[in-house]
């Protein structure tokens, strides 16, 4: 390995991705008005992880069984 200041070991910038980038970032802005999300959405979203999940599926479980109202839930988990 050369020295830093070597020009041989600088790889050059791609502006294929910097262009992709910038053209999801416009496709982005041209839909987020009509693509819209639920409170209850917790997939792909900032602040919405696995633990917000269960815990509100846990308090919507509690109301019900204390209403006397039978629950019934489905789980599925996909994976790559």
């Amino acid at each position: 390995m050369g020295h830093l200041s070597d020009a041989r070991n600088s790889r050059p910038l791609s502006l294929a991705t910097i262009i992709s980038i910038l053209f999801e970032h416009y496709i982005l802005s041209c839909i987020s008005p009509f693509v819209a999300t639920t409170a209850e959405q917790f997939g792909f979203k900032p602040q919405h992880e696995a633990r917000t999940c269960a815990y509100v599926c846990s308090n919507k479980l509690s109301y019900y069984v204390s209403k006397g109202t039978p629950v019934l839930s489905a789980f599925l988990d996909v994976f790559k």
